[in-house]
């Protein structure tokens, strides 16, 4: 038999939870009272549904403190997409954080690129996404041409394009309100 802990011990650990999980929202998730209580919800039904054998991705036994997390965390984000389908917040789209190229003053170019090269290298891209992104708007490269670089079809290459940008996106949303 289990032994569940007290409903404060799973608010406290709800907030902590939100505290690793929560990025640039740490605040608003924390001063909403059913935010605090559904990552606890999902902390006890955790507790509930753990078993010993439980198995990870990796094909390892997963532990209690692990199957936690994993539940917090997928509150934690299902509750901060709502939000942002709600309005409650606003996420700056990686387009209007990439300059239009024909506009750019040549003496900023620089800058610029190294601003954009610090966020391929800040967003835990994979190096295929990191490069794609890299050969399309750096290099003019098209999805095709991209696609061939590294030996896969061009929708391959719109597909990482599509997913880093997507990374960029909830990377960039830590560093601005």
């Amino acid at each position: 038999m289990q032994n569940f802990e007290t409903i404060e011990s799973y608010l406290i650990q709800a907030q902590k939870m939100i505290c690793r999980f929560g990025g640039r929202h740490v605040g608003k998730l924390l001063k909403d009272d059913d935010c605090v209580g559904d990552v606890a919800g999902g902390i006890m039904k955790a507790d509930w549904q753990y078993r010993e054998n439980n198995l990870g991705k990796d094909g390892k036994i997963c532990g209690v403190g692990t199957f936690r997390c994993v539940y917090a965390k997928n509150i934690i984000f299902s509750i901060i997409k709502n939000w942002t389908k709600l309005g409650k917040i606003k996420i700056k789209p990686i387009t209007e954080s990439i300059p239009d190229k024909t506009n750019i003053d040549p003496s900023k170019i620089v800058e610029q690129n190294d601003y954009i090269s610090h966020m391929l290298n800040n967003s835990h891209l994979s190096d295929t996404q990191k490069g794609c992104i890299e050969k399309y708007y750096f290099y003019d490269m098209t999805l095709q041409e991209t696609g061939n670089y590294y030996n896969f079809s061009c929708e391959a290459a719109r597909k990482n394009i599509k997913n880093g940008c997507k990374k960029i996106n909830e990377t960039m949303a830590n560093y601005y309100e």
